[in-house]
């Protein structure tokens, strides 16, 4: 019941729905992705990353996209960003390398520390990706001036050679 008035209700439906698995299940969990609660909504892309079933996440790889696409990152939905952009990246989903990259060069006068924090997500991600044009970007993203971005590009860069050495 994602429409009961008692938010832990509504988070239990989700889990049940995760721990059931299969297309029924995925296709409700891809639903409660337009749900008004965002902790219903990080459940769900939560679960649906672990999930990683195609089907599912051809559907809901548009809506993951459409959510990490909004104007305004900091405020009450910073958590679902954080939640989306680590998905996409398991996920290795090469769709989202453009969103991604606005994330990792998004540059913020207020609100500084949780740039930095999606942009950390976001250098992560487009590692976890590995094509050539999100490693590109992570290798532009070696060179920026935050020195937590700057290290964390430069630590993927190693991540993603070793990776490809081993």
């Amino acid at each position: 019941q994602l429409s009961h008035p008692h938010p832990a209700v509504r988070r239990e439906v989700v889990k049940s729905l995760g721990k059931i698995g299969g297309p029924k299940a995925h296709r409700l969990l891809i639903s409660a992705l337009e749900h008004e609660d965002e902790e219903v909504k990080r459940l769900a892309i939560r679960i649906l990353g672990q999930a990683a079933s195609r089907e599912a996440m051809r559907f809901a790889t548009p809506q993951m996209l459409q959510i990490i696409s909004q104007k305004n990152p900091f405020g009450r939905k910073n958590a679902l960003f954080k939640e989306v952009i680590t998905v996409l990246g398991s996920l290795r989903a090469a769709v989202a390398v453009p969103q991604l990259e606005q994330l990792l060069k998004r540059r913020a006068w207020f609100a500084r520390a949780k740039n930095d924090e999606l942009s950390v997500r976001a250098a992560r991600a487009l590692g976890q990706i590995g094509t050539e044009r999100a490693v590109e970007i992570v290798r532009e993203g070696a060179r920026d001036r935050r020195r937590v971005v700057r290290m964390v590009c430069e630590q993927t860069i190693k991540s993603v050679r070793a990776a490809s050495e081993g």
